[in-house]
């Protein structure tokens, strides 16, 4: 696992995106460790992003009501 000059290769966990992990050359159970704690977070990341875009709709709501207020005061 460790190269020549003593580095360690990169880990990577891809799906939809590419998400780093740690690979520990001394212990197989750390490596197992980095990937299992990277997957757990992409719950979180998508949860984090979930509440952003929810957040963000309601702003658009917001924003066209408010306007849809000002066009149809205009037009008295």
């Amino acid at each position: 696992m460790v190269k020549e000059d003593g580095r360690v290769p990169d880990l990577f966990v891809r799906g939809n995106a590419t998400y780093s992990a740690n690979l520990n050359a001394t212990n197989p159970v750390g490596t197992v460790q980095s990937i299992e704690h990277t997957l757990r977070s992409l719950d979180k990341l998508a949860a984090d992003q979930g509440n952003r875009v929810a957040r963000i709709e309601k702003e658009l709501a917001d924003y066209q009501l408010q306007a849809d207020r000002r066009s149809s005061t205009r037009s008295v």
